[in-house]
């Protein structure tokens, strides 16, 4: 049996409402986690107050979907109902019909977890339509709700987390949280269960893990498990496949890289334990520029606090064995392992960190790039395990964004410009082209480019004389010759000369 986690990180604090959390950060059998930020199930949002509707809004919810029947509709109306401007997409999707026949089953059943198994068996055309929405819906967060969030919203939250393999234990164990999450609203609204109470099980609250183990089992034993009963239900292989990438979608398209990232998780969670809070990813990967041929493989791991001196030593052991594995990108992984606190603002007296690079295992402080970095993970940031980070990272205001560039030019780059050895190597022309493109992006719009982009925008800000030769740092390739030593310099020296202007602007 697994282990079951802590739920409480999932948990949304959405003022006036009780029962709300992200379907993100399951474990699933096949290895990885449930996508954050891809479906919140949630009690009514009739409930929210002015800054509860704020917050669901800032969390991208996009779309809302209401599972309740038009007696609960017409009673509490909900917020979203009349799909305003500037609102999320609200689609009312009962998954009830009032069926006499239904209803007479449901009365004789004996438990919630049987009322579920009827709903499942009598109303697969309704299910349907919920999913079907779920699957088509545009970007963004998916926010599922009914009541309550207990009974109809734990049998979708239910399906979605069955249909992308998270143990049966754990989705039995989070559908139970709502009993917990729930009892400052029944202390309000009803008396809370109590033993010997004498009410009848629909009328009771309680939400147990043996009822949704029971349509656990029901699905697998009559159906044969999620995805038939979705089939049977009558949706399309393609729109099956289109929940699964929505709640369980590999955190980049490189199946390679995936393999490593999916191995570098399962060893920092070893090494770390509970004070692993996330992995994340940065630079090209989050960008969508990722070049197989070139480009790094740049992580970030949070952790709950400063680490001990034996607890980075497992970690570079553990990284000599990765780097040791044969797996393809193993060379390539460049991160660091900050705490929480590190990342939430850029310190440059802040003690060394971990981190790798290059292959070499090493503690440094962080540099001016981190400034950079910060933004990156924040507004760009690839959650492969963990909560959202943007939360955890102050924004980066473009005057920072432009004194870090400033900073790493006198650093590094000038340095590099009065003694080019290093710009003798053909990979280091294009790096170093192409960063100058980055810089003087940043300097001159105060944002943050990839580099492929950031090319493109300078081959149309920089004389044409330049065209070519920022064309041939995108083109090449490792082994091809590169003969780029006096341009590259030439570059360098002209992103410093504007960067001191850029900054004096700025200040």
């Amino acid at each position: 049996m697994p282990t079951i986690p802590d739920f409480s990180p999932r948990r949304l604090d959405w003022d006036g409402c009780y029962n709300v959390r992200d379907l993100g950060g399951l474990p699933m059998a096949s290895g990885g986690e449930t996508r954050w930020h891809a479906i919140v199930r949630m009690d009514t949002p009739e409930r929210l107050t002015p800054a509860g509707q704020q917050a669901l809004w800032d969390y991208s919810v996009r779309t809302i979907i209401d599972l309740r029947g038009r007696h609960e509709t017409v009673k509490w109306p909900s917020p979203y109902a009349e799909n305003n401007p500037g609102q999320p997409a609200y689609h009312n999707l009962p998954l009830e019909s009032y069926a006499p026949e239904v209803g007479a089953l449901i009365n004789q059943a004996s438990s919630r977890g049987e009322v579920y198994t009827i709903i499942l068996d009598h109303y697969p055309h309704l299910m349907a339509e919920v999913l079907r929405t779920i699957a088509t819906a545009p970007p963004g967060t998916i926010a599922i709700h009914c009541h309550n969030g207990m009974d109809r919203t734990g049998m979708v939250s239910g399906l979605l987390l069955s249909l992308v393999d998270v143990p049966p234990e754990l989705i039995a164990a989070d559908y139970a949280t709502s009993q917990v999450w729930l009892q400052r609203l029944y202390a309000l609204e009803a008396a809370p269960p109590t033993e010997g109470d004498t009410r009848s099980f629909w009328e009771r609250p309680t939400a147990t893990a043996d009822m949704m183990a029971h349509m656990l089992a029901h699905l697998d034993t009559t159906y044969g498990g999620a995805a038939a009963y979705m089939r049977q239900a009558g949706l399309a292989p393609e729109e099956i496949e289109l929940l699964t990438k929505r709640l369980a979608l590999s955190p980049t398209p490189y199946p390679a890289v995936n393999d490593l990232l999916q191995l570098l998780l399962a060893e920092v969670r070893g090494v770390l334990h509970g004070r692993f809070l996330g992995l994340y990813l940065y630079g090209s990967l989050s960008s969508g520029d990722f070049n197989p041929l070139t480009s790094d493989v740049d992580f970030v791991v949070v952790t709950d606090g400063d680490l001990p001196a034996e607890t980075i030593a497992a970690l570079e052991a553990m990284h000599m064995r990765l780097a040791g594995s044969g797996l393809k990108y193993a060379a390539k992984l460049e991160g660091a392992y900050l705490p929480q606190a590190t990342l939430r603002r850029y310190d440059p007296a802040d003690a060394p960190r971990p981190m790798l690079n290059e292959g070499s295992f090493f503690m440094a402080q962080l540099g001016a790039d981190w400034a950079i970095q910060r933004h990156i993970l924040r507004e760009h940031g690839v959650v492969v395990a963990g909560p959202e980070i943007r939360p955890f990272i102050d924004p980066v205001p473009p005057a920072a964004l432009r004194q870090a560039v400033h900073d790493i030019l006198h650093a590094w780059w000038v340095p590099l410009a009065d003694a080019p050895e290093r710009l003798q190597r053909p990979d280091y022309q294009a790096f170093a082209i192409l960063s100058m493109c980055r810089a003087l992006h940043t300097l001159t719009t105060g944002t943050i480019a990839s580099k492929p982009t950031a090319a493109a925008w300078a081959k149309t800000h920089l004389p044409p004389r330049w065209t070519p030769i920022i064309d041939a740092a995108l083109t090449w390739q490792p082994g091809q010759p590169l003969d780029l030593v006096d341009a590259c310099i030439e570059l360098i020296r002209h992103t410093v000369a504007r960067s001191a202007d850029s900054v004096e602007r700025s200040a």
